[in-house]
C-alpha cells in the first residue's frame, strides 16, 4: 500500500513539472463587439514547435468549447453557453494540452479577452469620392439604423489612434483628413465608424480614401494662333513636391507627351502631336510625376485647355464688314462728301454750250462723265464709325481695318489719276494749231474762229467760244 502511494505522488509531481514547462498561450478574437446574429472567431495561439492535441476555451471556470484551437460562434450561441442575455460582456481565455508518451500535459491559462454582445445594429459608412487631392472635398456619412436617432457618430481614421467624435454627416478636405490620420500625401486613409446607444455599436464597414498629390494648372497664351505662330504652355506644379517630369495629354488621341513644365510650342508642332490639321481646336491637359517611397506618383490631370489653330489662307482671307453707311434713297461714301441717288445711271454725255458757259454754274450741275447729280443745297453728313467698326475685337481686326483703309486710298488715287489722263486725251480733240498765213501784215483774218490775230502769232489757240461767226466778204 505504501508503495502505491509513493508511485502516485511521483506521477503527480512529474505531470506538474511538465505543465510548468509548457508556455502560456494567447487568446484572440476578430471582433470585440458583435450582435446576437453576428459571428466571432476565437483563436488560441501556441508555439509552433509544440505538438498541441486540442484546446479548451473558458468563461471564468465554465468550459465553453473544446477541440480545435480556432472556434467560430455566433453571439447568440456565446450568450447561451455562458448563460447570459444581451447586452452582455463575455470574458474568454484558453489553454491547450500536449500528449507526452502516455501522459497528457495541460498548459497554463491565457490572459482573458472580452467580447461585447448587444442588439445594436451595425452602421453603414458611405464615402464620396474615394479619390481626392489635398484641396478637394470628401463627404463621409455614418448611416445609422432607422431605430436609432443620433446626430453624433465616432469615426476611426487610424487603428492606432482613438476615434474622433463628429457629425454623422461630415465634409472634410483632403488636407483635414490627412491631419486626422496623421499622414501626408500621397496616402491611403482607412475610415470606419460606430455609434453609442447605451452601448457601443459594432464597427461599420471600412472605406479607403486615396489622397493624391495636388492637381496642376495648365495655361497657354495666346489662345488663337496660326500654323507659323507659337504658344507658351505652362504646367504649374506645387513647389512643395520634388517634380520629376511634366506631361501633355491630348484629349482627342489620349496620347501623352513628355515636355518641360514651361515651354514654347509652334502651331505645326501642336497639330503634329495632336494628329490634326488646320483649322482645328486642340484640347489638351497636363500632369506631373513625383518620387514617393521609391516609386513615381502621378498627379491628377489639369483642367482642359483649348488652343485654336487657324490656317494661313483663312487668316488672310477672312471677310470683314466694310464700314460704309447705307440709307434708303441716298447713299454716302465715307471717303468723300458726294451724295448720290441709287437710281442714277452713269451715262456719258457730250458737253453743251450751256454746260461750258460760265453763266451756267448756278443751280444743280451734272458731270459729263458720270451720272452723279450734285446740289449746292444738299447737306452732306460725314460718315461716323459704328461702335463695332471703331472698337475692333482684337489687334488683328484693327490691323486689317488699317490695311483696308490704305488700300481704298490707293485705289481712289489711281482712279483719279486715270480719270485725269482720260480727260486730258479727250480735250486734245478741241486743240487747233493755226496755219501760217500766206501774206504779211499786221493782222490776219481767222474766219473759222471769229476774231483777228496778229500775223506773227503762231501759238496754239486753246480758247473755244461757241458763237456763230459772221459770213466772210465776197471775193
Amino acid at each position: 500500500m505504501a508503495a502505491r502511494l509513493l508511485l502516485f505522488a511521483f506521477m503527480c509531481a512529474f505531470v506538474k513539472n511538465n505543465a510548468q514547462a509548457l508556455l502560456q498561450p494567447r487568446v484572440s478574437v476578430n471582433s470585440l463587439l458583435i450582435t446576437e446574429t453576428d459571428s466571432v472567431t476565437v483563436s488560441c495561439h501556441t508555439s509552433s514547435d509544440i505538438p498541441v492535441s486540442h484546446c479548451d476555451f473558458y468563461h471564468s471556470t465554465l468550459k465553453i468549447c473544446e477541440g480545435s484551437c480556432v472556434q467560430t460562434l455566433t453571439g447568440a450561441e456565446l450568450l447561451r453557453r455562458v448563460k447570459k442575455i444581451s447586452p452582455a460582456e463575455v470574458e474568454l481565455k484558453c489553454s491547450y494540452s500536449v500528449k507526452l508518451d502516455a501522459i497528457h500535459s495541460t498548459s497554463p491559462d491565457s490572459d482573458s479577452s472580452t467580447i461585447m454582445i448587444n442588439n445594436l445594429l451595425q452602421p453603414k459608412l458611405m464615402v464620396e469620392p474615394l479619390e481626392i487631392t489635398e484641396t478637394d472635398p470628401v463627404t463621409i456619412s455614418c448611416q445609422l439604423p432607422p431605430s436609432v436617432s443620433l446626430s453624433t457618430c465616432y469615426f476611426e481614421f487610424s487603428r492606432q489612434k482613438p476615434a474622433k467624435s463628429l457629425s454623422c454627416l461630415k465634409t472634410l478636405t483632403g488636407k483635414e483628413l490627412l491631419s486626422m490620420a496623421e499622414q501626408s500625401s500621397p496616402s491611403e486613409v482607412e475610415v470606419r465608424c460606430f455609434y453609442l446607444d447605451a452601448n457601443q455599436s459594432p464597427m461599420s464597414n471600412i472605406s479607403t480614401v486615396i489622397i493624391r498629390i495636388p492637381r496642376p494648372e495648365l495655361t497657354g497664351y495666346p489662345a488663337v494662333i496660326t500654323e507659323m505662330d507659337s504658344v507658351v504652355l505652362k504646367c504649374s506644379t506645387p513647389s512643395s513636391f520634388p517634380v520629376t517630369g511634366c506631361y501633355l495629354k491630348f484629349m482627342r488621341t489620349k496620347v501623352s507627351q513628355s515636355i518641360s513644365c514651361d515651354r514654347y510650342l509652334g502651331g505645326v508642332d501642336l497639330l503634329f502631336l495632336a494628329k490634326q490639321t488646320s483649322p482645328a481646336q486642340v484640347d489638351l491637359t497636363c500632369y506631373y510625376t513625383v518620387k514617393h517611397k521609391g516609386a513615381d506618383q502621378i498627379s491628377p490631370d489639369s483642367h482642359i485647355l483649348s488652343i485654336r489653330i487657324e490656317s494661313m489662307y483663312e487668316w488672310t482671307t477672312t471677310p470683314m464688314n466694310v464700314p460704309f453707311s447705307v440709307t434708303t434713297g441716298v447713299t454716302s461714301s465715307p471717303w468723300s462728301n458726294t451724295v448720290s441717288s441709287p437710281s442714277a445711271s452713269v451715262t456719258p454725255r457730250k458737253p453743251t454750250p450751256e454746260a461750258s458757259s460760265p453763266a451756267s454754274t448756278s443751280g444743280p450741275t451734272s458731270s459729263p462723265w458720270s451720272g452723279t447729280v450734285s446740289s449746292p443745297s444738299a447737306s452732306v453728313t460725314p460718315w461716323k464709325p459704328t461702335p463695332e467698326a471703331s472698337s475692333p475685337a482684337s489687334t488683328s481686326d484693327w490691323w486689317k481695318l488699317m490695311v483696308l483703309q490704305v488700300s481704298c486710298g490707293l485705289t481712289l488715287g489711281i482712279f483719279l489719276l486715270g480719270m485725269t489722263l482720260f480727260c486730258s486725251n479727250r480735250n486734245d480733240k478741241y486743240f487747233h494749231q493755226r496755219a501760217q498765213p500766206n501774206h504779211t501784215g499786221d493782222s490776219v483774218d481767222m474766219w473759222n474762229i471769229g476774231r483777228l490775230l496778229p500775223a506773227d502769232n503762231d501759238e496754239t489757240f486753246t480758247e473755244v467760244i461757241f458763237e456763230p461767226a459772221a459770213d466772210p466778204p465776197a471775193v
